[in-house]
């Protein structure tokens, strides 16, 4: 698979490699990449070099370089100094108000902005930042232009004066809101309320105006409502988008019919979650004459409805993605699209763009094709009944289930074979009583049903992928990227894995992929398993969007896009037009637009799993407010300098137990060593320890529960 190269000139061939004069050509490399960032390994690779004794050479020259002002240096990455050194990312607030500035490049780290040289910039937006000077040697910014805001909506409380009102946002901004001209009549102190920015010039607060107001603090449906504000994505469409979708027709005329390829006659089933409303995908087999199978993969063609430029389409690519909370689902597009014009429902006709696959008994390809069809679903399966068909090998359809189920597990067997990584995470659902209150945590099973609709989505996008890339002409498409994992994180997954007795070695990315599917066999159903996981997860690049191919690292893909969820996903609607129109031979986008619209839609989707996430925290702290003085058996699961967390084993729910609780010593953070450690008495806490730990308060604020450490418990299966 094709990975990046750091190295952008090579050293010609013949040039000398002395160093005695090396200001010159470490600085002749930086002049030639004037906008790339180096850390000192690879500038050392660039060099070709493994002598000790000349890497320190160029160790000091760099250092020097900096020294004299001709390079900036960002812990131990450097660049070239120019007069235009500023550096795009984002900025972030802690609890406390202090500034941080988080870099695109990923080999930089992050450092403080002080305060009074923020600027305008609330949390999370997107800044540009120059180097300060500092006295001490730490690398300092100052933010120069807010490139773009993070969030338009801001959720808080709200704090009434006489004839205005503040709003105290929930999250890390360093400002409040002053709302003008408040209708008194409709609100009441500390009522959570969502506002926009109207303006912002040499006052102190930005000006807001109210966009809805939420009710009391902690209610379900106010604090859902607040998740998803917060994240920037609305809970409802506004009049006019709503009237756009409910005018367009129903009706699948004959003229439609007549220019696509008509399936209505071949078997075809959907096989989704028992509560979903939304079918985006379908399958369909039949048994050829010379044996082999015809499988459809058949993807509502939304596209068909959602045309170009309309306010409908503005807005849904606006959106880019419908966001899963723990109780609903707030969707990319309108319910009359959403679950109804485009979804596949049962027992009525569909329009479809179809992925068309002719496999041996071998789950080889033979033949392929991409096309516009109408389907017809015979039957609407659960994950559940799909299953029960897959073991029992009895009731309707089961045969064409058990068909695809083993063509299914040859494409996987092939597929970790080529070394994908075999992750497996657990995720939870809750059970939620009449009130929304939270009386259970359930972890969701993935079995053969489920990963068979994988494996199948799978295929086509890989193979839509591959047929979208002209190699001999390259045109712009859309692809679904993964990088290499970060080496530094899969050295702490080592160390912490070793302590649980899984030895794990990573000399180079074709052994990082055995060893860690071998981690995850070892380790399932085992205590350790979801720690490790969430570990090795956090190796992981952030899959992304990209007009540039990089392959999938994860899945071991060369190429790969995203084809399966137009319902749900905008890249997928992209991904459609591309491919409709390279079936037509026509152009549609040029490269730098699509690079655009590839750079929103990752961040969309960023935006909506925090919002996932903070749903799932938010029942979480609900349902271990109920167990407050009860003691729990937990593993640590993240150490900080301020206290670790605590996975709690019954319920998977997580806590923290504050440095402050611990009264026996004064603790420390050893990074280097991820261990918690007492000063006085050596004490200390590891990641994996297992420990017993007393549920305390909720803080609301921080949205944690506070947990008391009571006492260790003897080590699952430490080495050391």
């Amino acid at each position: 698979m094709p990975r990046k190269d750091f190295r952008r000139k090579k050293m010609k061939a013949g040039e000398s490699k002395s160093f005695s004069k090396g200001s010159s050509k470490v600085l002749k490399m930086f002049n030639d990449n004037p906008d790339t960032s180096y850390t000192v390994k690879e500038v050392l690779e660039y060099f070709e070099i493994n002598n000790p004794a000349k890497a320190k050479k160029i160790k000091d020259e760099l250092k020097k370089l900096a020294k004299q002002g001709h390079l900036i240096k960002s812990r131990e990455v450097f660049k070239l100094k120019t007069d235009s050194d500023l550096f795009s990312g984002q900025i972030s607030y802690s609890k406390g108000g202090r500034a941080f500035f988080i870099p695109d490049d990923p080999k930089m780290d992050d450092f403080v902005i002080p305060s009074g040289k923020t600027g305008q910039a609330l949390h999370r937006d997107y800044v540009l930042v120059k180097i300060v000077p500092s006295n001490n040697g730490r690398t300092l910014g100052e933010v120069v232009k807010v490139t773009k805001r993070y969030q338009e909506y801001y959720v808080g409380e709200l704090q009434l004066q006489t004839s205005y009102a503040f709003l105290v946002p929930d999250s890390n901004q360093p400002v409040d809101f002053y709302i003008p001209g408040i209708d008194f009549s409709e609100v009441t102190e500390g009522m959570r309320a969502v506002v926009k920015m109207t303006k912002w010039k040499d006052t102190k607060s930005p000006y807001g105006e109210i966009v809805e107001l939420l009710g009391k603090s902690g209610e379900h449906e106010v604090e859902m409502n607040a998740i998803l504000y917060e994240a920037g994505f609305s809970p409802k469409f506004e009049p006019e988008i709503e009237a756009e979708a409910a005018a367009i027709s129903e009706e699948i005329t004959a003229e439609e019919i007549a220019k696509r390829k008509d399936m209505r006659a071949i078997t075809t089933f959907t096989i989704d979650p028992l509560d979903a409303k939304d079918f985006d995908d379908a399958l369909s087999i039949q048994r050829l004459d010379n044996g082999n199978w015809e499988i459809g993969i058949h993807i509502a063609d939304v596209s068909h409805y959602l045309k170009p430029d309309t306010k409908l389409d503005i807005e849904a690519f606006d959106r880019s993605t419908s966001v899963y909370l723990v109780d609903r689902t707030c969707p990319m597009l309108p319910e009359k699209l959403s679950n109804g014009l485009c979804s596949l429902r049962p027992q009525e006709e569909k329009l479809c763009f179809s992925a068309i696959f002719e496999l041996d008994n071998d789950a080889k390809i033979v033949k392929e094709t991409f096309e516009k069809t109408v389907i017809f679903s015979d039957r609407r399966f659960t994950y559940e009944e799909a299953q029960e068909r897959i073991e029992s090998r009895e009731g309707d359809f089961s045969d064409e289930i058990i068909v695809l189920d083993k063509l299914a597990k040859l494409l996987r067997k092939r597929k970790f074979k080529d070394g994908a990584i075999a992750f497996e995470t657990v995720e939870l659902r809750f059970q939620l009583d009449e009130n929304m209150r939270p009386t259970g945590v359930i972890p969701k099973m993935r079995k053969d049903a489920h990963m068979l609709i994988e494996d199948f989505m799978l295929l086509a996008n890989r193979r839509v992928a591959e047929y979208l890339t002209d190699k001999d002409q390259p045109k712009p498409t859309l692809y679904r990227i993964h990088d290499e994992p970060n080496i530094d994180k899969l050295e702490d997954l080592r160390k912490v894995a070793g302590r649980f007795g899984h030895k794990l070695k990573f000399s180079n990315p074709k052994e990082i992929s055995s060893e860690l599917n071998k981690l995850t066999a070892a380790i399932k159903g085992q205590p350790e398993q979801s720690i490790l996981e969430n570990m090795a997860i956090r190796c992981m690049s952030k899959a992304i969007y990209s007009t540039e191919n990089i392959g999938h690292y994860g899945l071991h893909f060369e190429f790969y896009t995203h084809f399966t969820s137009p319902i749900r996903r905008y890249s997928d609607v992209f991904v459609h037009r591309i491919l409709e129109n390279k079936i037509k031979q026509q152009k549609i986008y040029n490269i730098k637009d699509l690079s655009s619209k590839c750079l929103h839609i990752s961040n969309q989707e960023k935006k909506a799993s925090e919002a996932e996430r903070m749903s799932i925290k938010f029942k979480q702290l609900e349902y271990l407010e109920q167990f407050k003085g009860q003691t729990f058996e937990g593993i640590v699961a993240g150490l900080t300098d301020w206290g670790f967390y605590v996975q709690i084993e019954e319920n998977r729910c997580e806590g923290f137990v504050s440095l402050e609780s611990l009264k026996d010593d004064m603790y420390f953070y050893e990074e280097e060593n991820l261990r918690m450690k007492g000063r006085n008495y050596g004490e200390e806490f590891r990641f994996g320890d297992r420990v017993a730990v007393k549920v305390g308060d909720v803080d609301w604020d921080r949205r944690r529960i506070d947990l008391e450490f009571i006492d260790d418990i003897s080590p699952l299966c430490f080495t050391s």
